[in-house]
């Protein structure tokens, strides 16, 4: 009767203690607070509470993100809720690069249609229109301006034609003044090549393969006057 007894304490005992086992593990898992946590490339994962701030210090973060750029080219992980308004304080989701069209007007273009929009005449820089005399136009950045002023391009139309007849006149009085027109024995001298159909009063107009001679021969050998330099 004695060891029915112990029997049925021990395993009573046996009982009591699977039970105590399993409530202290539960009681584990409940104090055991976690939080969800994200990584940039969209992974979550439920991370114990004391680590959390070890995992903010190598890129995880407590809500979903996105990375936007500013117009400086920095970037930034941005909680997806404030992504609208990040956009309208000037961030953005692509890495930008500010181009100018024609008109003055400018823009932040991604930087991957850089190229595409250069083909629809926007540029890196703010552009000027310039002329030379010879009816050429060129959009040039704002920049080389005064460099292109320098080698004979201006910012108007009508100072290019000015500067254009200026030129004409002052181009006319110096062969006017020369020894080009002047007569000697042979009569006027001119310049003419071998295989021309014209003859100049300028050498340099007929090329480095110019000679002299008289405009008497000149005629004589069926030349024409050059629209240039002898017209």
């Amino acid at each position: 009767m004695n060891r029915k007894l112990i029997s049925i304490l021990l395993c009573v005992l046996s009982l009591a203690t699977i039970l105590v086992f399993n409530v202290s593990a539960d009681d584990t898992a409940i104090t055991e607070a976690s939080t969800l946590m994200y990584d940039i490339y969209g992974n979550s994962a439920y991370v114990p509470s004391y680590q959390v701030e070890a995992h903010k210090s190598v890129g995880w973060f407590l809500e979903p993100t996105t990375v936007m750029y500013d117009i400086y080219g920095n970037s930034a992980y941005v909680p997806n809720y404030q992504v609208e308004a990040h956009k309208s304080v000037g961030w953005f989701l692509e890495p930008v690069t500010v181009m100018y069209d024609i008109y003055g007007n400018s823009a932040y273009v991604p930087s991957y249609q850089v190229e595409a929009h250069k083909s629809v005449g926007w540029f890196l820089e703010p552009v000027t229109l310039m002329y030379d005399i010879k009816g050429n136009t060129a959009y040039v950045p704002n920049s080389q301006v005064e460099a292109h002023k320098s080698v004979g391009w201006y910012k108007t139309y009508a100072e290019a034609q000015s500067a254009k007849s200026a030129a004409s006149y002052s181009y006319s009085n110096s062969y006017q003044n020369s020894n080009y027109n002047r007569p000697n024995s042979g009569g006027s001298a001119v310049y003419r090549t071998p295989s021309g159909k014209r003859y100049h009063y300028d050498p340099d107009c007929g090329g480095k393969n110019s000679y002299r001679t008289t405009l008497q021969g000149a005629k004589s050998s069926g030349l024409t006057p050059c629209k240039k330099c002898a017209s």
